[in-house]
C-alpha cells in the first residue's frame, strides 16, 4: 500500500510539470487480482509506473531529464527513465557502499544533484551519526559526492525512534535544506526502554 501511495504522489508531482504529456495521454491500469490500483478520489489518477525494489522509502522526480530516483532504507539509490509515463531501464545508480549512510530515509533532487539524508548506524556500539551528502550528477553515470555535513556520534537505542535523520526538503524559496530529526521520546517511550 505504501508503494502505491508514493506512486500516486509522484504522479501528482509529474502533472505539475508542463513539459510532461497531459493526463489524457495515460490510460488507467485495469484493476485485477494482481494489481489493485484504484484512485480513491475522482480528482486523482493512479497509473502503474514500475514495480519498485524491496525496501524503497522515497521517490523523487527530475522533471528536466524525466528520471525517477528511489532509495532503499539500506542506502541504495535506483534510477529509471520515464518515457511517455512508462518506466524504462531500472538500474542501481548509487550503491550503499559509495557513502556512509546505512539507514537512509531522506532523498531530494534539486538543480542537478541528489541529496542523501540519513544515518550511519552502529547497532553493536549503540551509536550513530547523521549525514547529509550531495551527489552531483554529470553526464551519463558521472557522480560527485560532497559531504554537506555530518553530526557527532550520538547514542542510539533499540528502536528506530532515535535522534535519526529521516526526511529532507527545501524551504519555499529553495535556498535552505531542512532535515527532520526526532527522538524515541517524541513518541512517548520511556528513556530506559530495554536497557
Amino acid at each position: 500500500m505504501l508503494k502505491l501511495l508514493l506512486i500516486v504522489s509522484l504522479y501528482a508531482q509529474v502533472q505539475k510539470d508542463t513539459t510532461h504529456p497531459p493526463i489524457s495521454n495515460y490510460s488507467p491500469i485495469k484493476t485485477t487480482a494482481a494489481s489493485n490500483l484504484v484512485a480513491l478520489k475522482s480528482d486523482l489518477f493512479a497509473n502503474h509506473v514500475h514495480q519498485l525494489p524491496t525496501g524503497v522509502v522515497r521517490i523523487v522526480y527530475d522533471s528536466l531529464n524525466k528520471i525517477i530516483y528511489t532509495n532503499t532504507f539500506e542506502g541504495d539509490v535506483y534510477k529509471t527513465d520515464l518515457v511517455n509515463g512508462v518506466s524504462q531501464n531500472l538500474q542501481l545508480f548509487i550503491s550503499r557502499n559509495e557513502h556512509n549512510i546505512n539507514c537512509m530515509q531522506g532523498l531530494l533532487y534539486h538543480n542537478g544533484a541528489l541529496y542523501l539524508g540519513g544515518n550511519e548506524a552502529n547497532s553493536s556500539a549503540k551509536n550513530g551519526r547523521g549525514w547529509l551528502i550531495k551527489c552531483g550528477i554529470g553526464g551519463g553515470e558521472s557522480k560527485t559526492f560532497t559531504t554537506v555535513f555530518q553530526t557527532d556520534l550520538y547514542a542510539s537505542s533499540t528502536t528506530l525512534f532515535d535522534h535519526a535523520f529521516s526526511v529532507i526538503c527545501l524551504n519555499k524559496t529553495a535556498d535552505t535544506l531542512l532535515v527532520a530529526s526526532g527522538s524515541r521520546t517524541d513518541h512517548g517511550e520511556v528513556k530506559d526502554v530495554n536497557g
